[in-house]
């Protein structure tokens, strides 16, 4: 091979080998915000749980506005569930998955236990009156399931248990009543959060499956 040959293909090789490295910072460059931020909102997130074992709402964040309420405690607040599950895997920070458990727990505490809203959530919760709107049991729901596998391995065996009867509960809640109101986003994200709870419950239901064909279709 001549030197200039030669010359050639060490220079394609090391033009190559730069682009590779450009492309690769650009795609981290890219990329990087997306997970500054989530922790970001994260950890502004675990900043307004409460910590103290006693309290009744022990796991729950707290809202930090006081009008017209003040300092209220959603219960759509425990979708956080799910990006502080994201934030533990993405760091192996214990405090993510710590906050994660303590609001996934806190969410199987408010869940509605008897008659026809068996396994679902208030939006307004607490509601005395139960008047509050359940369609969101099923953003509730997708947000703990996926969670769930995430958090597993670190969930005591009673919780394992009641997070499944839990999301067994909303499952069965979802396919009982959805679709839901007008709004015809309930239909599509109901028919989903069935699909993916069958997909990583420890014991899932063939009708969840049934019912989301169902679901999906029915606007």
């Amino acid at each position: 091979m001549s030197l200039f040959l030669l010359y050639m293909k060490t220079k394609l090789k090391l033009t190559f080998l730069f682009l590779f490295i450009v492309s690769s910072i650009n795609l981290f460059a890219q990329i990087d915000p997306y997970r500054t931020t989530l922790l970001s909102l994260c950890d502004a997130l675990i900043s307004t749980q409460i910590n103290e074992p006693s309290d009744p709402n022990f796991g729950a964040l707290v809202c930090p506005s006081s009008n017209p309420d003040n300092h209220p405690i959603h219960s759509r607040a425990a979708e956080a569930v799910y990006p502080f599950a994201i934030a533990y895997k993405l760091t192996g920070k214990i405090q993510y998955r710590d906050a994660a458990i303590k609001l996934g727990n806190w969410l199987t505490t408010i869940q509605e236990t008897s008659g026809k809203r068996t396994g679902g959530w208030s939006e307004n919760w607490p509601d005395p009156g139960q008047k509050g709107w359940y369609g969101t049991t099923t953003d509730q729901l997708i947000s703990m399931a996926g969670a769930y596998p995430v958090l597993k391995p670190y969930l005591s065996g009673l919780e394992v248990k009641k997070w499944n009867k839990s999301m067994e509960n909303a499952a069965d809640f979802i396919a009982a009543n959805f679709p839901i109101g007008g709004n015809i986003n309930y239909s599509a994200a109901g028919a989903a959060t069935l699909v993916f709870i069958h997909k990583i419950a420890d014991k899932p239901k063939q009708r969840w499956l049934e019912k989301a064909a169902l679901c999906y279709f029915e606007k």
